[in-house]
């Protein structure tokens, strides 16, 4: 009966850990999607006399694309979407949820 409770006990550790550790790749991955998205939108502003996609709505991904803009699609690995501020600021509606409105 002890090793059934010391399995589950370990267990639950490793379970802990592996949520831990996904996460935080989903984290950096999503940042790292923003970052190439944000660079592209720049591209895509000079190359379209400043033209930027309406503020917080989701962006318009394949048009930027069609741009050239961005080489491959940006994703969350979480399923947010990404949106820009009234600053032009790209954002993830699940992992800044702090400046979705």
């Amino acid at each position: 009966m002890a090793w059934l409770l010391l399995l589950l006990f370990f267990g639950s550790i490793v379970v802990s850990q592996y949520r831990s550790l996904r996460t935080s790749v989903l984290d950096i991955s999503c940042s790292h999607s923003k970052k190439n998205l944000q660079k592209g939108l720049e591209i895509f502003r000079d190359e379209n006399s400043g033209k930027v996609p309406t503020p917080l709505k989701p962006i318009d991904i394949p048009a930027i694309m069609e741009s050239e803009a961005l080489k491959t699609i940006p994703r969350c690995g979480g399923g947010g979407t990404f949106k820009i501020d009234e600053n032009g600021i790209v954002y993830c509606s699940l992992h800044d949820r702090d400046t979705e409105k």
